[in-house]
């Protein structure tokens, strides 16, 4: 069923000659307000997908959903009469009015929540219907409505806030002739606020009404829009999808009179048969371009190529070779964009991986940190993470990866886990390190790790590796406990051993991070509390012991002389500044001001003292590194070795 209009009179009489889509899409419009959702699931609406789905009215959608398209005059048509009805009056004549009227429907339609924009683009693309039927049924000259209007009434009238977003919408719609569209879209060009939408604009009319805009290709070519940036470009990109062997070849010919706009051109056409790509690939490697303005397109050229479904093979690993050659561009402005847009690649994790290190020999270790979000596997992100940390040590900057990392996660949760694991298990003591900053990077917690699928021996890698580090047992001991039931004796054995041991690290605070991870009233979790309990008191009685030896105890030793000494310095600066200030020229015209440190304050209207709120955040240290930080600091380095 054909449902392409350029003319709202054509809607109308196709709704006249067919109820029964009115009605359905009718009723998708009043679901649509009433349900505050722009989807639809075909099961709920059976009945309307069934008449709908082989038109254009409605947009199939993801897991059996679907949208109605308000690119169509035939749906504006109808939200159109839905909108009359709910605000009980007619389209406005006036242009203003008429959008006021699209901005109060839409604010009808948000209610209650009127900052709730429920509806995406709806209110945009109905305030284009209704300049549409302003000019269509009404005759409105837009072109001359809109020159009529200044930058200030634009700014200060809100129902104009949309009109040049509007624009790309309206274009393909209008009546006027040729000449009169040029020039009004060429004077647009010049302004950098509508610039965009007129490019846009361009684009639309070429797809939406490709034989009034073939006509306007002919007149713009004739009329000097060849020396113009981006005219002939964003015309052409239309144009190609409706008759791809002609516009092609407009695009190749371009390059003699204007080089610059005809490689932005071929960079940007939606390539539809290989032998068009085989030959724009060919084209441009032939030229062998040096001008940096048109090299500046050639990373959107390449990576659109390699995303092109009818990209030949031999050209898919040309492109590769031709993106690593253009990392020796020193161009920034280039360089940013073809790290960017490589990263955006879905897919081709191996050749992606393979350009890394030329995008890393410029010096910027940040190009990271986005890199990964397209890969399909994790696999070479932590390949990459664990070959840092063989050459780098301890210095490498896991921050440069901790986005990779989420992003990778959020996609394949079971792959970057089962990564962790392997790191945190390995028989490497700097793998094993790496993977616990892998682990701990995420911005709120830690990644889930399964210790429990891992064998007897990873299972005691981990365990004798995590709870003998000196840093985030906040962390790292409630994903050990699990290990409590292993099915490993040895493995259970280590781990009360290990937990022993760090009651002498942390005082009572292990038993207060384990009592809410334990189920006491299991006999496995009694037993692990009552043995770490055990070491616990025979810790505390050796510390009441040990607190009683004073003859050492250098708060008794030394404790006369730090107050001696502050007693003299405070003394000496008494001096000094009485010696200093007894004939000074300030001390006579200044008065003394006593400024007291407090927990409260005032404002200047408001004389009511307010105390302040405490806000902090603590961490348990290991006291050990207290007591002996040389031994502490020589057993973590033995523990994240890269040799050892």
């Amino acid at each position: 069923m054909d449902t392409t209009f350029l003319y709202i009179k054509e809607a109308m009489d196709f709704l006249e000659n067919n109820p029964n889509v009115e009605k359905a899409l009718k009723n998708l419009v009043h679901s649509l307000i009433d349900l505050k959702r722009v989807s639809f699931k075909s099961t709920e609406f059976s009945t309307e997908h069934s008449l709908l789905r082989d038109s254009s009215l409605i947009i199939p959608g993801q897991l059996d959903q679907f949208h109605l398209n308000f690119d169509n005059l035939v749906v504006c048509k109808v939200l159109g009469d839905v909108a009359s009805s709910i605000m009980n009056e007619q389209i406005p004549k006036e242009p203003i009015e008429a959008l006021s009227f699209a901005n109060r429907f839409a604010l009808e339609i948000r209610k209650p929540k009127t900052n709730y924009y429920w509806y995406n683009s709806l209110e945009l693309k109905f305030e284009s219907y209704i300049v549409i039927f302003l000019h269509q049924i009404l005759n409105l000259d837009f072109i001359a409505f809109y020159n009529s209007l200044t930058d200030e009434k634009k700014a200060e009238d809100p129902n104009l806030k949309s009109l040049d977003l509007c624009m790309s919408n309206v274009i393909p719609y209008l009546n006027n002739d040729n000449s009169k569209i040029y020039s009004f879209l060429q004077k647009l060009l010049q302004d950098d606020g509508a610039r965009d939408a007129v490019q846009h604009s361009l684009v639309e009319f070429g797809r939406k009404n490709s034989k009034k805009a073939a006509s306007f290709y002919v007149y713009c070519k004739d009329n000097g829009a060849i020396a113009q940036t981006g005219f002939l470009v964003h015309l052409l990109l239309g144009l190609y999808e409706t008759n791809p062997d002609f516009y092609f070849e407009e695009a190749i010919n371009l390059f003699d009179q204007n080089p610059k706009e005809a490689i932005c051109t071929i960079a940007w056409l939606e390539y539809t048969k290989a032998e068009h790509i085989s030959r724009a690939f060919t084209f441009v490697e032939d030229k062998k371009l040096s001008d940096i303005n048109q090299l500046r397109h050639l990373p959107a050229f390449y990576c659109r190529l390699i995303q092109n479904k009818n990209t030949p093979q031999e050209i898919l690993n040309a492109c590769f070779k031709a993106i690593q050659k253009l990392t020796l561009q020193e161009d920034q402005q280039l360089r940013s964009d073809l790290v960017f847009r490589t990263g955006l690649i879905k897919g081709f994790d191996k050749e992606k991986y393979e350009l890394l290190p030329s995008f890393l020999s410029w010096g910027e270790p940040g190009v990271i940190r986005s890199y990964f979000d397209h890969f399909n596997s994790p696999d070479y992100l932590f390949e990459l993470i664990q070959n840092s940390y063989l050459t780098h040590g301890l210095a490498t900057n896991i921050k440069l990866v901790e986005d990779a990392v989420f992003v990778q996660h959020s996609k394949n949760p079971g792959a970057v886990e089962a990564h962790i694991l392997a790191m945190l298990s390995d028989d490497r003591p700097i793998i094993r390190f790496g993977g616990l900053q892998v682990l701990i990077c995420k911005g709120c917690g830690v990644y889930p790790v399964a210790f429990l699928s891992l064998d007897e021996k990873q299972q005691l890698t981990v365990v004798n590796f995590l709870l003998t580090l000196p840093i985030n047992i906040e962390e790292l001991l409630p994903l050990c406990l699990v290990l409590r039931n292993s099915p490993f004796e040895k493995v259970q054995q280590d781990l009360t051993q290990q937990l022993n041991d760090l009651v002498w690290a942390y005082d009572e605070h292990v038993l207060l991070m384990m009592k809410p991870l334990l189920d006491l009233s299991v006999a496995t979790d009694k037993k692990l509390y009552d043995e770490v309990e055990a070491s616990y008191l025979k810790y505390a009685a050796e510390k009441e012991l040990r607190m009683g030896i004073r003859e050492f105890d250098p708060w008794e030793n030394e404790l006369p002389y730090v107050e001696l000494f502050f007693r003299l310095e405070h003394e000496m600066d008494a001096e000094a500044m009485e010696k200093a200030s007894s004939k000074s020229v300030f001390t006579q015209i200044a008065k003394s001001i006593s400024v007291i440190r407090g927990s409260a304050f005032n404002s200047e209207h408001n004389h009511q003292i307010s105390p302040l709120n405490t806000v902090g955040v603590s961490r348990l240290v290991d006291q050990r590194y207290s007591i002996n930080p040389d031994k502490v600091e020589w057993e973590f380095k033995m523990s994240t070795s890269v040799n050892h």
